[in-house]
């Protein structure tokens, strides 16, 4: 079971799988993915997404506006090319205005998945940009993939910081968002998803890639004491 924003976005027929479980807005969802799978028209989809993202909004549905979210980012992606800060910056103020717990692990989760995915599609930029002392930029674009890891390992850990309550959120409350696959019994709780996402990054030991194997830090300084101070130390 994975939430559908871990899928490339652009392959929406992924998240065509989701519709069936969701009652709410059926229709319109239906037409948007017409317009996108069967009709090829984004700019179509974008602006009916934008449309039901405010009556989301305005009846506070946290299931719809994560699932507005991810049609909508995915969508501009494809219809304004090469402007990746723009999804960053709509994700931030999204999380500054939630003020529902849970939604916002998700979101975290999704801005980390969201610098993955930039840094993935274009590190061969980063890894021969070193990291300088001056302070970073809001610009993702003029960052080294050191920025990049911190930042995705931050929104990943800040995804799953809530354990105690995600671990009593039920997935129904979320089920439009996500493909069940057949082994719903491994990951019964929201907290679960969001590991295991986190999980997949970490694995890949990418965080590490621009660390020296075998880092040595002193930091004690008696080692630089003395002669004596230092045998008897």
């Amino acid at each position: 079971r994975k939430l559908i924003f871990c899928y490339l976005f652009i392959q929406f027929g992924n998240n065509a799988f989701t519709q069936k479980n969701d009652t709410l807005f059926k229709l319109q969802w239906i037409d948007i993915d017409s317009n996108i799978i069967q009709q090829n028209l984004p700019k179509s989809a974008l602006t009916k997404v934008n449309v039901l993202y405010q009556k989301s909004k305005q009846i506070q549905n946290q299931q719809q506006i994560i699932k507005c979210l991810i049609y909508k980012l995915s969508l501009e992606d494809v219809v304004f090319e090469n402007k990746p800060n723009n999804a960053i910056i709509f994700l931030e103020n999204e999380l500054a205005t939630t003020k529902n717990e849970d939604a916002k692990s998700i979101l975290y989760c999704l801005l980390a998945n969201r610098y993955q995915n930039y840094f993935n599609s274009n590190r061969w930029r980063y890894f021969n940009r070193s990291k300088t002392n001056e302070s970073k930029t809001n610009d993702i674009e003029t960052w080294s993939a050191d920025d990049f890891n911190e930042a995705i390992t931050m929104n990943y850990l800040k995804s799953i910081e809530n354990a105690s309550l995600l671990q009593t959120i039920n997935l129904d409350n979320y089920k439009s968002i996500i493909v069940k696959g057949n082994t719903r019994n491994l990951r019964p709780t929201l907290y679960d998803i969001l590991m295991h996402d986190a999980l997949d990054y970490f694995k890949t030991g990418n965080y590490y890639l621009t660390k020296p194997a075998y880092a040595f830090e002193l930091n004690d300084i008696k080692a630089l004491s003395t002669s004596n101070d230092f045998v008897n130390h």
